[in-house]
């Protein structure tokens, strides 16, 4: 058996960078709307970075004092009236374009428990309010140019992957198309994000893996295992908890997770819906769908290279590049009092809170780092939990680090809105190292390999019939001397045939030479001129693409216009309506006060 080189995730620069090389966390602030039978709001949003706490009517501190408003700032803010969509677009849509570029991304949902969270991320695709996930897996699916053939790249069980021969590839689809899809999630009223973004690579290939880890009691488990089959009536067998390791690059993975290769959305979307009915949901007093464990999906992108032909990856290992988009369901923190749990419920809860608490300990000893210099900063504990020792690249630079804070504004929730609110300012100060831009050495092609080819391929097929062949060498003449008269003095005259048998043999040496000339320079003008050619071709298009695209925006920009305008004529008469109104209420009020004189 050959030996494989191994693939690995990119390694990053872990050195300490300039101020002016790290951006700051992006923590995005949503509010549920609140429930049919409430109507008083602790938490309102000012505008689309603020939002306001107000303390609910009697209530008190700890410390007897009465607590005042107090004003939080976010990278945006989205009320109860915004759409899917909209979450998606401002805090998700660039991270799908950066693992198209190779690059990585967190992103996880926080807040107490029914704040939204798992609405955010995965929404009802039954009902056409996509969260997330879905929007993630559409997207990065419409922008990949060229995919792999299934079974091409298979996981090294060591955070990277492999090249398998194409004979063996191809016994893996022949047994993948074998079995019977099982999905139980309906995608047939489903309407899909047709949407793309840019920075796919038209020179490589693409294949997408997903797995789905749970982190229950501090313990990692696996959600795509496959589990032994059991006897009737015996007892299924407990899933087996999973550790965590570091490859050779410093990044930390899951041991032995299990990996699916996925060509669709809903592909990927089964295998979520797998893993959903085997997470451990149990009802509290708070949610009756409430997830008891953090939620880990994550969205792996390999890329090859194609080869010189331009058709096939190549089948070097060690030249396959890795991006992970990592999605975080972090379980909802609440008191056990509130809540009724006890026994099984009350241990989780505990559990949770540690691992919550241990992110907020990391998030305030990153902050500290911060301010002091790097020979004097101190430990961050990431190693405490599973949770966070699972994500500790993310925040030393591996890629992108986003949060979105989920709020339920009801005034029960008060209390828990504090602390979420504190760990969300904590959390904006911390500053990631940015993630370097990655090389894929393409020699800065003015266009990719496979549209040359494409090109070149259809430029043949129209000059196909025409003479377009070497010019005729009748052309070289003006080139030559003029051969000597063709005289004899005689069938003995020696001296005249060597002078014409060295004047011809000069002269085929000289043709030879011009014509292999000729013929490479106008090869290399040929090859250069095409190239001009199939740039132009190729700006041409993405002319017209873009003019499509500019189409398109003037004509939202027209809906959107006149929506607004429908919108300022209605706002200016419920305005007048109001002052109507309010000026009888006077009317009237002014009368009940002359009635009491």
């Amino acid at each position: 058996m050959s030996s494989r080189k191994r693939a690995n995730t990119p390694g990053r620069h872990r050195h300490a960078k300039r101020a002016d090389d790290r951006d700051p966390v992006q923590v995005t602030c949503r509010l549920r709307p609140l429930s049919s039978n409430e109507s008083e709001a602790c938490v309102v949003a000012i505008d689309d970075e603020h939002v306001k706490l107000v303390p609910p009517a009697g209530y008190i501190l700890r410390n007897g004092l009465p607590p005042v408003e107090t004003t939080y700032k976010f990278s945006s803010v989205f009320d109860e009236t915004a759409s899917q969509r909209m979450v998606f677009d401002q805090t998700s849509l660039d991270l799908v374009q950066d693992v198209i570029k190779g690059k990585d991304g967190l992103l996880f949902t926080y807040g107490v428990t029914g704040s939204g969270k798992t609405y955010t991320m995965t929404g009802t695709p039954k009902n056409q309010k996509d969260g997330i996930l879905p929007h993630t897996l559409d997207i990065l699916f419409n922008s990949l140019l060229s995919r792999a053939d299934k079974c091409i790249f298979v996981p090294d069980g060591r955070n990277g992957f492999e090249v398998q021969p194409e004979g063996v590839a191809m016994l893996e689809r022949a047994r993948l198309a074998l079995r019977t899809p099982c999905s139980k999630f309906e995608f047939k009223y489903r309407i899909p994000d047709t949407r793309a973004v840019r920075g796919a690579n038209d020179d490589y290939v693409y294949a997408v893996f997903v797995s789905y880890i749970e982190i229950y009691n501090n313990v990692a488990y696996d959600l795509l295992e496959t589990t032994p089959l059991v006897e009737r009536g015996e007892k299924p067998r407990p899933p087996t908890g999973k550790g965590l390791h570091q490859d050779s690059k410093g990044n930390m993975y899951v041991d032995k997770v299990t990996e699916v290769e996925v060509s669709s959305t809903e592909e990927a979307f089964e295998q979520f819906v797998k893993g959903q009915e085997r997470r451990r949901v149990a009802q509290t007093m708070l949610n009756a769908e409430s997830s008891r464990s953090h939620s880990v999906f994550n969205i792996r992108l390999v890329m090859a290279p194609l080869d010189a032909s331009g058709c096939e990856p190549v089948r070097d290992s060690s030249l396959l590049h890795v991006s992970q988009l990592s999605l975080v369901d972090l379980a909802g923190s609440e008191r056990s009092k509130r809540t009724e749990n006890t026994g099984d419920r009350l241990f989780e809860s505990g559990k949770i809170n540690q691992s919550l608490m241990t992110l907020r300990q990391c998030i305030e000893k990153l902050r500290e780092n911060q301010k002091t210099s790097p020979d004097r900063a101190g430990q961050v504990p990431y190693r405490d939990q599973k949770l966070t020792h699972l994500f500790k690249n993310y925040f030393e630079g591996q890629g992108k680090v986003r949060m979105i804070v989920c709020v339920n504004p009801s005034v029960t929730d008060y209390e828990e809105n504090v602390f979420v609110m504190s760990f969300a300012e904590q959390a904006q100060d911390v500053e990631i190292v940015r993630a370097v831009e990655v090389n894929f050495g393409n020699g800065n092609l003015p266009v990719s390999r496979r549209r040359m080819a494409q090109w070149n391929n259809e430029i043949e097929s129209a000059l196909r019939g025409h003479n377009d062949g070497f010019p005729d060498t009748q052309a070289f003449s003006v080139f030559f001397d003029a051969p000597p008269p063709f005289e004899l003095n005689g069938p003995g005259d020696s001296d005249s045939i060597a002078r014409l048998r060295q004047h011809y043999q000069s002269t085929y040496r000289k043709r030879q030479d011009y014509g292999a000339s000729a013929e490479q320079k106008v090869t290399e003008f040929e090859g250069a001129f095409r190239s001009y050619l199939c740039v132009a071709d190729t700006h041409r298009r993405r002319v017209e693409e873009m003019e499509r695209e500019k189409a398109e925006v003037e004509t939202e920009n027209q809906r959107l216009a006149a929506q607004f305008r429908q919108t300022k004529r209605e706002l200016t008469a419920l305005k007048q309506r109001v002052s109507k109104y309010e000026l009888a209420e006077q009317v009237k009020s002014d009368k009940e006060e002359e009635f009491k004189r």
